[in-house]
């Protein structure tokens, strides 16, 4: 638990700094667009990912007995090491300033609070409720369905960029 508390703080404290990153087409390195044109390959890897674990979660609450715990684990933690790159690459992306504001305010600011969610659901996740210690709580499973939605707003609005 204090292991996934310092890597969530820390990976929190990276995404504000992100926020530090001009859109207006300010930056004047094109190896930086270079490296951001990325984004759109790798974004696919936390988006699979996300929706796998969500269907998992489901379907360990249907069937408990399959026991998904560690694939679970081994999803979520993917998801986090996976969508801290794709929004890095998409922020580099985005300061060309290339990009329609309204939209690429929407997209910006969905992925950003999916990437907040899917790290903070790392330490959701140990919270182990007290009715059914095996399981996950009703909080986790909360947050785990709005981190759906966001991803497919995201998705929404960054396929019309």
């Amino acid at each position: 638990m204090k292991r996934s508390l310092v890597i969530a703080s820390t990976l929190t404290i990276f995404l504000f700094l992100l926020l530090l990153i001009p859109l207006d087409g300010a930056v004047g390195n094109t190896f930086v667009f270079f490296v951001g044109r990325f984004h759109p390959i790798l974004l696919h890897l936390p988006i699979g990912a996300l929706m796998v674990l969500f269907l998992m979660e489901i379907i360990s609450v249907i069937r408990s007995e399959l026991d998904l715990d560690a694939a679970c684990n081994i999803l979520l933690w993917f998801s986090v090491f996976s969508i801290i790159p794709t929004i890095t690459l998409g922020f580099l992306l985005a300061s060309s300033g290339n990009y329609d504001d309204e939209l690429l305010n929407f997209h910006k600011w969905l992925g950003w609070f999916t990437a907040l969610i899917c790290v903070w659901l790392v330490v959701f996740r140990q919270q182990k409720p007290l009715k059914n210690p095996n399981g996950v709580s009703r909080f986790y499973q909360i947050f785990l369905f709005i981190n759906v939605v966001f991803i497919s707003l995201a998705g929404h609005y960054g396929g019309h960029l």
